[in-house]
């Protein structure tokens, strides 16, 4: 029996050297420094195969021309302040160059009348003023074509207008 237990003994001594690091201590007079002892057996090493990132191909930006756009005659068309379009058939252009005055009732209030907005409005090179009030100048004759103002929304900053054969 006692054989058995030293050859478990023994491999248990054995196990733990293989699987621990040991180290050797190198003496001299003076100081003691540990020294690794290194393996010769070493695990496999494994890799995996690195890819490169997928590229992707951008293709050049083609030139693209955007038509102007243009307001049809009779119809009515909006503009933003700032904004201006030409009038097809008509040779000129149209534009809401700003919001002048604006006296007009606000919403939710109760007021004694209506009250008036003034735009300036470049058309054909030249500028005028338009109004929304109808005991206001709301149009104007250019080139024999009527220009006329026809809504602008709460906030001032969108205009309704119709060009017409005058």
């Amino acid at each position: 029996m006692r054989t058995g237990l030293l050859v478990a003994v023994s491999s248990l001594a054995v196990l733990a050297a293989c699987t621990s690091t040991p180290t050797t201590t190198a003496t001299s007079s003076s100081t003691t420094t540990p020294t690794p002892v290194t393996s010769t057996t070493s695990a496999p090493v494994t890799t995996t195969p690195t890819t490169p990132p997928p590229t992707t191909t951008v293709p050049p930006k083609v030139p693209t021309t955007v038509p102007s756009p243009t307001a049809k005659l009779g119809e009515a068309f909006t503009l933003s302040r700032g904004q201006s379009i030409a009038v097809a058939t008509a040779g000129f252009k149209v534009g809401y160059e700003k919001l002048v005055d604006d006296s007009r009732c606000k919403p939710g209030n109760v007021c004694v009348w209506e009250g008036d907005a003034t735009l300036k409005v470049s058309v054909a090179g030249g500028s005028v003023e338009l109004h929304t009030s109808k005991q206001s100048v709301r149009s104007t004759v250019v080139s024999g074509y009527t220009v006329a103002l026809m809504e602008l929304d709460t906030a001032g900053t969108v205009a309704t207008f119709q060009v017409t054969k005058a």
